[in-house]
């Protein structure tokens, strides 16, 4: 049995052991669980009999209140205890339903107070309803002299004892099959526990010691391996992991055997070859190296042809630069002069444009001087008329106020007329007043237009200079353009004489490209051979070094097979 299937038996016996403890003791607490809810049960049940007796007696006590008082708030307690005991008699009745005695005694106790209740209670209230208040004590004992309501009231004080004993008795049970359940339930959980604990340390114990035994075997044959004795016997005995592990570590010492023995062969081989190629590698070394030295004589005055082929050729291509330099400058040159010759001529309009303008100005100036002197001129005649106004308004303000002292004089005959004089001599006041705001504002008015007439006559001097300067303007401007267009018309033909020269070098600097191309693919071809030479060299030594290199290893790798033990 390999050892995965061990384990697997081993742990699944602990998992199978254990689960059924857990599924005893599911069913033990189950029970547990069940019987303390009867408990419960029952206490519930002995509770509801102690209220029903309770309830009974708050209704006694009720009706004998009101039997003594004959006043209906004694009553209260009777009421509620009946109300009460009606509601708990039958939730009791469904509480102990799954016991068919004490649903009897239930309905015998709800029988026996329905008739205390018929026979007994409502006929005293009755009773007592018909004497008055203030009855005398041997009236009130005489409606319950009968005695009717003890012997009810005894029997169902026996009834709810009966039923409450009964429920006491099932307590008992109850309870003692509640601790047998807890008490099966510790055992099962102790006594399984230690159970488990016993047969899993079993299992844990034999499944170690397979294992410990296996791994000293697997141990002991790689020690032995990696102390390099490869000729050591492995114990592969077995079906399980470790054997498989085993089995292939005894492949493996064999494989290494193998590998070990053809490396040894390689490696004499190796030394032997290697020896050879170092005296071979040192004959060649010899002989690259003069044929490297001559090589690179070759490459020198090579090189040295190609760098004064290149510096004529850097020559020719500085002066193709400076002739395209002087073409983009002759191109810019006459660009220049052709936007200077459209500038001058724009400039020539615009001139023309102000001259015309300032024509205008000057003529709308002297219509504006026109007017403002017309302006002044009507200014001066409104201040006369508010002044001729002032005047009136003052003497009639006098005549106002001399037809007021006049009706004054004259008593109440003359009263509406020193009213209406008032009122004149107020508005004659107040024309007055308006008249001399007026005359102010007229006053600034004339003030304006005398500066306006100063402004417009220096506007009107600035004018005729700007026309003056206009015309000048428009003379320079058509020079100008007599100029522009002579630049543009020699730069034109600089531009041309340019292009032709650019064209020619260009031309020249072609050919000497070819020259220097042919000279540097010479210089680069004996460069590359003398390079070839000097790799060569170099390789040469480097097959010197490492045959060296090699003739050591193969030393070294016999060394170190030499400390293997083979088969």
């Amino acid at each position: 049995m390999n050892f995965k299937k061990k384990l697997i038996l081993g742990n699944g016996t602990i998992l199978l052991l254990m689960l059924t403890i857990l599924m005893v003791m599911y069913f033990s607490v189950k029970s547990l669980v069940l019987t303390s809810n009867w408990v419960e049960h029952t206490h519930d049940a002995i509770h509801s009999g102690n209220s029903l007796a309770s309830f009974m007696v708050d209704q006694e006590t009720g009706m004998r209140g009101f039997l003594m008082t004959g006043q209906e708030k004694y009553l209260e307690p009777y009421n509620s205890g009946q109300e009460q005991f009606n509601k708990l008699i039958k939730e009791t009745i469904t509480l102990v339903s799954d016991n068919p005695d004490q649903v009897t005694r239930l309905e015998s106790v709800k029988s026996e107070a329905k008739s205390w209740m018929e026979n007994v209670a409502k006929v005293y209230i009755n009773k007592r309803r018909l004497l008055t208040e203030n009855a005398s004590l041997a009236s009130l004992l005489s409606i319950s002299s009968g005695g009717e309501g003890k012997v009810y009231m005894d029997r169902i004080r026996k009834l709810i004892q009966e039923f409450t004993d009964a429920e006491e008795k099932l307590m008992e049970k109850r309870s003692k099959d509640a601790q047998n359940s807890a008490a099966y339930s510790q055992q099962i959980a102790i006594f399984g526990a230690l159970f488990t604990i016993i047969l899993g340390g079993g299992i844990l114990w034999l499944i170690i010691n397979v294992l410990t035994k296996r791994m000293t075997v697997l141990v002991d044959s790689i020690s032995r391996v990696t102390k390099g004795d490869l000729a050591t016997k492995v114990d592969d005995d077995g079906n399980d992991e470790f054997s498989t592990i085993l089995k292939a570590l005894s492949k493996m010492i064999g494989s290494l055997n193998r590998q070990l023995k053809d490396t040894t062969s390689i490696a004499n081989l190796l030394a032997s070859s290697s020896e050879e190629m170092l005296v071979r590698g040192e004959e060649m070394k010899n002989t690259t190296q003069e044929v490297a030295a001559a090589i690179q004589q070759m490459a020198e005055g090579a090189q040295q042809q190609a760098q004064q082929t290149d510096e004529v050729n850097k020559l020719m291509e500085g002066v193709l630069d400076s002739s395209g330099i002087v073409a983009k400058k002759s191109e810019r040159i006459n660009n220049a002069a052709e936007e200077g010759q459209k500038n001058s001529i724009e400039g020539l309009e615009a001139v023309r444009v102000v001259v015309k303008n300032m024509k205008e100005i000057q003529v709308s100036a002297d219509r504006t001087s026109d007017s403002i002197i017309v302006l002044s001129k009507r200014s001066d005649k409104i201040a006369i008329a508010l002044s001729v106004i002032t005047d009136i308004a003052r003497q009639t303000n006098l005549l106002a106020l001399n037809a007021a002292i006049e009706a004054g004089r004259a008593g109440n005959a003359g009263r509406g007329f020193a009213v209406v004089a008032e009122e004149i001599r107020k508005l004659a006041k107040d024309s007055r007043k308006s008249a001399i705001d007026i005359e102010r504002v007229i006053g600034e008015v004339q003030k304006d237009i005398a500066n306006a007439a100063q402004e417009i006559k220096a506007m009107t001097s600035n004018v005729k200079n700007g026309t003056v300067a206009s015309k000048e303007a428009e003379n320079v401007f058509e020079k100008i353009e007599k100029g522009s267009n002579d630049t543009f018309l020699l730069s034109k033909d600089i531009l041309e004489a340019t292009a032709r020269q650019k064209g020619d070098i260009n031309a020249s600097v072609k050919n000497i490209g070819d020259i220097v191309v042919v000279a540097e693919e010479t210089a680069t071809g004996t460069s590359q051979i003398a390079g070839s030479g000097l790799i060569l060299s170099q390789g040469m030594n480097e097959v010197t070094a490492t045959s060296e290199d090699l003739t050591n290893i193969a030393n070294q790798l016999q060394d170190n097979i030499s400390q293997f033990k083979l088969e």
